[in-house]
């Protein structure tokens, strides 16, 4: 019957025919193939636009879940049943499901992205590209489970969670690259990396920032000035001092400048040694992790992992760096 193409999840993939037929196997160590639901009764002209699957974990049947995109709408298959979800907007030409499996981006022929819930109940967004259908994606992938990016061959959309959108125009053809927390964007001759911005940095950073945090990290700036106002800033805070640095440590993870990385461990370290008791545990951590953070990141290695793609369960290449 021949294998058309594969979809992965973490631990198995699903794998659609040339006969529209879907086979699943959800272990690599127990390879089991299994058939899902048949869709044909609800395919038309055998046709099939895109596809994509929600893994076992964020679904309520614990079995993985595939979206077929077939004339007007869309099919849900699982290992019992297909569902249509009687849409009438179609046809859809990309299928994307968030890293958490709660949203579902879809791209349809008229130039149109829709942004809905993994039950198909709630339309969250709509975005017009104003391209129409002069011109198809390349590509429909979600930046963390915030946004979402579309990909022409120069010209790139970031879709916020209101349908506003920012977008950027390159000289070479772009390729995406999803991962846990945003997306890689692979030209020619570079590679950047667009995210949403942590909440932890924005409560420190942000214009007007009054968090305890905020108020540490300008404790250390008034310290190296050898200004009173260093001490001040620590009274001001000094019921959440403990919280003020956990935020610092945090931060100091996401951060890509080796300056700032610094800056926040300092006041993380001034701030720790004002209270009586106070674990260095996930300092120490911190600092240990930003060193082989800093090191394959220099250009001669060339590999700009961020903090929560390494420490997520899934990264093989940390686990391996790690023992």
């Amino acid at each position: 019957m021949r294998v058309k193409e594969v979809r992965f999840w973490a631990t198995g993939f699903v794998a659609l025919l040339r006969t529209n037929r879907l086979v699943a196997v959800s272990r690599y160590d127990e390879p089991r193939p299994r058939f899902l639901a048949d869709p044909s009764p609800h395919v038309e002209d055998s046709l099939i636009h895109s596809w994509a699957l929600i893994p076992p974990a964020y679904t309520l049947s614990r079995h993985v879940e595939v979206l077929l995109s077939t004339g007007q709408t869309i099919i849900v298959l699982d290992p019992t049943d297909a569902q249509d979800q009687d849409l009438q907007s179609g046809p859809f030409t990309h299928i994307s499901v968030s890293p958490n499996g709660r949203y579902v981006a879809l791209y349809t022929t008229e130039g149109k992205l829709w942004v809905i819930k993994a039950d198909f109940q709630d339309k969250l967004s709509e975005y017009d590209s104003g391209m129409g259908s002069v011109m198809l994606p390349r590509a429909v992938e979600w930046c963390g489970n915030d946004s979402v990016v579309i990909a022409w061959d120069d010209e790139v959309h970031m879709v916020g969670p209101k349908g506003e959108a920012l977008k950027y125009y390159y000289e070479s053809r772009v390729h995406l690259i999803p991962d846990i927390d945003g997306v890689r964007l692979i030209t020619a001759d570079k590679c950047e990396l667009l995210q949403k911005v942590p909440d932890v940095t924005e409560e420190i950073f942000k214009i007007g920032a009054t968090s305890p945090a905020s108020i540490l990290l300008d404790a250390v700036d008034q310290l190296e000035r050898k200004s009173p106002k260093a001490d001040d800033n620590i009274q001001l805070i000094r019921m959440h001092l403990t919280e003020a640095v956990d935020t610092c440590i945090k931060a100091a993870g996401h951060e890509f400048s080796v300056h700032w990385q610094k800056q926040l461990l300092k006041a993380a370290s001034f701030g720790k040694s004002v209270p009586a008791l106070y674990s260095s545990d996930d300092f120490v951590d911190m600092c240990e992790t930003l060193r082989v953070l800093n090191a394959v990141r220099f250009f001669e290695v060339g590999m700009p992992i961020t903090y929560e793609q390494c420490v997520h369960p899934s990264c093989l290449f940390c686990l391996w760096l790690w023992y």
